[in-house]
């Protein structure tokens, strides 16, 4: 195998178009980040890239799903790239119009702060089904909602700096466009502060783990809440025992997660094992409805019983 210093971009056998592309902005040697996954996306698998600001993180995720569009190209939004601020949105669509000049791949770049005409202009690209599509979580939602931005066909969903974007507070609208895009399709998250050493006892993660991409040998999972959505329970739980092998998941559930619970053992068509609390941890005593505890301000009080509901899985 190739090591660094001797490996050149020819080696990826992009096809030419790109590689034209690559040749004119006198990219030659990749860098680590690129090295190791370019090879990776292009072979089709989910990834989690990690790599300072500076690496060429953008070339990294651009290069091999640029490059599968050219060979197989469909005429719909093929990839949306989803990032936390516009100036990161446009620093990535001049990069993708150096490496896609000689191709036919259309993009547009979307993001909020701008006047009517510019959300105009988003509009009517995304109408067209520009190929790639690079926005800001806001703007994307608000095209959404009015119908510009159509996610059926998309193949590449990407998130660059994802971590920030959850420190920013994207969370609800990540998982809004993530249900709106296709379930199967190839997912890749990078940011410059993901720990990969893939060795990390624990992992607390809102509900875009759970469908958002696909980590291997999870022993256990615990779900600090009961979902809304009995299919985001599923999802949850299946984080863990997968391919085989032997895991648990367990559940906090109060009072008022009764009935939310109830409609997930619907959903399932069983009755999910109820364990009392491990050691350490008190049985709240349930109160009569209408007589729960109030505060100074004569409103209830959050929690009530709160009881491990387990959930086996050979």
């Amino acid at each position: 195998m190739k090591t660094l210093s001797n490996l050149h971009f020819h080696d990826f056998l992009f096809e030419y178009e790109i590689q034209d592309g690559l040749d004119d902005m006198g990219f030659e040697t990749p860098t680590p980040i690129q090295e190791m996954a370019i090879p990776i996306i292009l072979d089709g698998h989910d990834l989690i890239g990690c790599a300072q600001t500076g690496t060429g993180k953008t070339a990294a995720f651009l290069l091999p799903v640029l490059n599968k569009m050219v060979w197989d190209p469909i005429a719909a939004t093929d990839t949306l790239i989803i990032v936390p601020t516009r100036e990161l949105a446009l620093q990535i669509y001049q990069a993708l119009q150096g490496f896609c000049y000689h191709t036919n791949i259309t993009s547009q770049v979307v993001y909020g702060g701008t006047d009517g005409i510019s959300f105009e202009q988003e509009k009517k690209a995304l109408l067209h089904g520009a190929n790639v599509v690079i926005g800001t979580p806001g703007r994307l939602i608000a095209h959404l909602n009015m119908g510009n931005l159509k996610l059926e066909s998309l193949r590449h969903l990407i998130l660059d700096e994802a971590d920030r974007m959850l420190d920013m507070g994207f969370v609800e609208d990540i998982l809004k466009i993530i249900g709106k895009a296709p379930k199967k399709r190839q997912t890749l998250m990078f940011s410059a502060t993901m720990p990969r050493s893939r060795r990390i006892p624990v992992l607390v993660a809102t509900d875009v783990l759970s469908r958002g991409i696909d980590i291997e040998d999870i022993g256990m999972v615990i779900n600090f809440d009961v979902p809304g959505d009995a299919e985001d329970y599923i999802h949850r739980i299946g984080r863990t025992a997968r391919a085989e092998s032997k895991g648990e998941a367990y559940t906090f559930v109060n009072g008022e997660d009764r009935r939310k619970f109830k409609r997930i053992e619907e959903l399932m068509g069983m009755e999910v094992e109820k364990i009392k609390n491990p050691d350490g941890i008190a049985e709240a005593t349930s109160q009569p409805r209408g007589n729960e505890p109030k505060n100074r301000f004569g409103h209830k009080k959050a929690g009530g019983d709160r009881r491990f509901f387990k959930k086996k899985k050979p």
